[in-house]
């Protein structure tokens, strides 16, 4: 979270552009996976509530809906979400 806070406080947007999108690509590869997806959601849970990305949350938020949407509807277990 630190690098995070960094990147905000010297305003290198592109570069926390790059760093978000390498989360949501990690998110999407990992679609289903029962290992991992508790986990990827802890961490989001984390990330969104730090505010280490309210910068750049407009331009990821639909992707982001739109994945948790697909995981949540493809036949896993609905409460994962609450985990």
């Amino acid at each position: 979270m630190s690098y995070l806070r960094q990147l905000v406080a010297e305003n290198k947007l592109d570069e926390l552009n790059l760093v978000t999108r390498d989360i949501l690509n990690v998110f999407q590869e990992n679609l289903n996976s029962v290992r991992l997806m508790p986990y990827i959601f802890n961490f989001l849970d984390h990330l969104l509530s730090s505010g280490g990305l309210d910068s750049v949350f407009k331009s990821m938020s639909w992707s982001l809906l739109t994945l948790i949407r697909t995981e949540m509807t493809n036949g896993g277990k609905p409460l994962k979400v609450f985990i």
